[in-house]
């Protein structure tokens, strides 16, 4: 499938099972494919045309990809962060990563996630409002963290060459978060 064929949601999430899988790149630009060894020491965000080039992205590529494709067709979509709060100080670089990123888009129809990097939700979902929708989506990533509380935050961009620390404090620094959990 290519881009020019995507004409609906559907499409998205076709053209990414098709073309994309779950990787990173590094900072030497050293594929890393279904593997987060070293992820806090080497990795740095692709830009849409490197994922789309290598045909792979973590949840913070495949995010930004998804949300170009919709764009590119007129649906309204907004894009999540919901992660284990970390602040500017935390810099273990063994950690495991607690953070996912989701997209949702709206229609006449509700609130809908494509989901596509996590392979066990890897669909379509459907919820009644978008605060369902990201309260549900944040407390499956608490259950899957071992009831670790998250923090969701609206994001608007992911800028090439970040780290993800530095993708951290950029999220953490957005204004607008809603704290989900006890």
């Amino acid at each position: 499938m290519k881009i020019s064929d995507i004409k609906n949601p559907r499409d998205v999430l076709e053209f990414m099972k098709s073309n994309i899988q779950y990787g990173w790149l590094d900072y030497n630009k050293e594929e890393h494919i279904n593997n987060m060894e070293n992820f806090r020491r080497l990795y740095r965000i692709s830009s849409v045309e490197e994922t789309l080039e290598h045909g792979m992205g973590t949840c913070i590529e495949q995010v930004m990809l998804m949300k170009f494709l919709l764009d590119k067709i007129n649906i309204p979509n907004k894009v999540f962060c919901t992660r284990v709060y970390e602040n500017e100080e935390f810099n273990s670089l063994d950690s495991d990563v607690h953070m996912h990123c989701f997209i949702l888009y709206y229609d006449n129809y509700g609130v809908h996630q494509i989901e596509h990097p996590n392979w066990k939700r890897k669909g379509i979902h459907d919820y009644v409002s978008e605060e369902k929708a990201v309260y549900e989506i944040s407390k499956i990533h608490e259950e899957m963290d071992n009831g670790k509380g998250r923090i969701v935050t609206e994001f608007y961009e992911a800028e090439p060459g970040l780290s993800f620390k530095e993708f951290n404090l950029y999220i953490n620094g957005l204004d607008s978060y809603r704290k989900l959990g006890r």
